[in-house]
């Protein structure tokens, strides 16, 4: 009668520990699915990152190059051009105007016979303007590259955190698993 008693205890322990076991091996499931989720978000957001700063590089060039353009080209026009001067410079210009509210202003001006000897004053008020424009967009693209950085490191620093606290209950539970 002791052993049945003995066995039947023993019997009931397994069954205890064998569904602890299962639980447990739900869990690690559970939490393995997550660590590798939130890895993948990570690799997918810093390939995102990644062309967001090649673009940013990219276009920051080519604007910090259009300023650079212009900041040539305006001493000489405030010096004085000729008129053919001025047609080789709007020509060499014309390109930074594609896509701007100045574009149609450059092309008119390029349109034969348009150039004056007071076109000069008018070349350079639109230069300026594009400049400025340039200088504008140049800063709410530093500052929208500084903001897109600040977020990819804080989702992160947040994805990091929650694969190390996966990491550790996943090591607490195999524990937990080996001493069932």
């Amino acid at each position: 009668e002791e052993g049945t008693e003995l066995i039947t205890q023993l019997e009931s322990t397994i069954k205890e520990l064998t569904g602890q076991n299962a639980q447990i091996g739900a869990e690690l499931t559970e939490l393995q699915q997550e660590v590798e989720d939130n890895t993948k978000s990570i690799e997918e957001q810093q390939s995102v990152r990644k062309e967001e700063a090649a673009k940013f590089l990219a276009e920051s060039t080519e604007t910090k190059n259009s300023i650079a353009a212009i900041d040539k080209a305006l001493p000489a026009l405030e010096k004085g051009v000729s008129l053919e001067q001025q047609q080789v410079l709007l020509q060499a210009l014309s390109p930074l105007a594609k896509n701007t509210p100045h574009e149609n202003d450059l092309s008119a001006l390029m349109q034969a016979g348009a150039l004056t000897a007071g076109s000069t004053d008018t070349i350079i008020g639109i230069l300026k303007q594009m400049t400025d424009n340039f200088k504008g967009n140049l800063k709410d693209m530093i500052q929208d590259e500084e903001d897109a950085i600040a977020k990819f490191d804080d989702l992160s620093k947040s994805k990091n955190a929650e694969i190390s606290a996966a990491n550790k209950e996943i090591n607490a539970l195999k524990e937990r698993e080996a001493s069932n």
